[in-house]
């Protein structure tokens, strides 16, 4: 028997999520999210640098009332203080797939959520690494989200290894937003 591949599982995948999709009862509909991060690095191997900032778009697509797929591209570049060693930032890319889980009670859009995510980062032009990041949330009227995140690369080599927390502050744009009555 052949084993399967990857590209079956993620097909199979991908096809359970659109039949989901499709029978969904979502109050918010698909939303594109616009965030600034910042955050300080918190692994012992890059004491001295000192703190990040970047950016993330985030396209989610419902999966029922109150959770989403999430598929998001992040940038932080974290910058060195100066210690003699004349430090270059760090750049960091990295393409996210996550689940989003709201805490929300029934026509209220203000709300807690969750939501863990994994991928795929491009540290600087010479490493790349599997990487994670779960945050906790606070969303204001589902238009404003304010969170608290940890994103960390899995990397072996030290330069390739980053660890942050930090905070976020994002824009929702919604597709097809029910309004309350």
């Amino acid at each position: 028997m052949k084993p399967i591949s990857k590209a079956r599982y993620m097909g199979v995948i991908l096809l359970l999520l659109s039949a989901n999709f499709g029978y969904s009862q979502w109050s918010d509909g698909p939303f594109l999210s616009l965030a600034g991060q910042v955050g300080m690095p918190i692994n012992k191997e890059i004491k001295a640098y000192k703190w990040g900032a970047g950016g993330v778009g985030k396209f989610a697509l419902p999966l029922g009332a109150s959770d989403y797929c999430t598929v998001s591209m992040n940038a932080i570049s974290i910058n060195g203080s100066y210690n003699g060693k004349g430090l270059k930032e760090r750049d960091v890319l990295s393409g996210m797939m996550g689940y989003r889980y709201d805490f929300r009670k029934e026509d209220t859009y203000s709300y807690f959520y969750m939501e863990p995510q994994i991928g795929w980062a491009f540290v600087g032009t010479d490493y790349n690494s599997f990487c994670y990041m779960p945050a906790v949330g606070y969303s204001l009227n589902g238009k404003v989200d304010f969170s608290a995140f940890y994103y960390t690369t899995t990397a072996n080599p030290m330069m390739a290894k980053i660890s942050v927390a930090g905070v976020m502050v994002a824009y929702n744009l919604h597709f097809a937003r029910k309004l309350s009555d």
